[in-house]
């Protein structure tokens, strides 16, 4: 008898099934009571279930209070991941008041980045914060004179950048972008020396609307 034999077909199958296909087949009573036992053991995981606003600012100040070791940069961005994939999660706190705090947040991290020992791994985390940071203030429908102060204070991230992270901070117009006067409002801020430099980020906004031929 050959050792496959020993196992039924269906322990194979079993075997194979995956985690997803496991969790779908749960109710709600056992998927609540699994979460709240993950979020026992792991309660950095709360954010992606729920984060409250005040909540952001205090444990982006929190993990930026100290040095961050080249060793440890993983631990950081995975705790800066969960509490963005916790605000991309609740859209209906997508409003004003969480644009202010994230902008906190923004200043934080930007002032951070000396004490991060890193190979550019807060930088990409950073694109993904400032997209988001840019598709939440979209998402306010906000004035165009609204627009304009937004787009002035990226801009100053910007020219105020000393760790490369300028790509990164572009990204809040590639979020905000709806539309080709958002494309002109960004393009009357860039000095003409910049735009030059930024041309394949101009493609990426005329890109999302759709409109490659310009």
């Amino acid at each position: 008898m050959m050792p496959s034999d020993f196992y039924p077909k269906e322990s194979k199958a079993r075997k194979k099934e995956s985690t997803k296909n496991v969790l779908e087949k749960k109710n709600k009573e056992e998927l609540v009571e699994l979460l709240n036992e993950i979020i026992l053991k792991k309660p950095e995981l709360k954010p992606l279930v729920k984060i409250e606003k005040k909540e952001i600012i205090s444990k982006i100040r929190g993990l930026f209070s100290r040095f961050w070791d080249w060793n440890e940069i993983r631990s950081l961005i995975s705790q800066l991941e969960t509490i963005l994939e916790g605000i991309k999660r609740d859209k209906s706190s997508w409003d004003k008041e969480l644009l202010n705090e994230m902008n906190m947040c923004s200043k934080v991290m930007i002032r951070g980045q000396n004490d991060v020992h890193d190979e550019g791994d807060l930088s990409m985390f950073l694109e993904d914060w400032f997209l988001m940071y840019g598709e939440i203030f979209s998402h306010t429908k906000p004035s165009r004179e609204e627009k304009a102060r937004f787009i002035q204070e990226i801009m100053r991230y910007i020219k105020k950048d000393e760790y490369g992270s300028d790509g990164s901070f572009e990204k809040a117009f590639l979020g905000m972008c709806s539309s080709k006067e958002d494309i002109d409002l960004i393009k009357g801020s860039y000095k003409q020396d910049r735009y030059d430099d930024s041309k394949d980020f101009f493609l990426e906004l005329y890109n999302k609307l759709g409109m490659d031929e310009k």
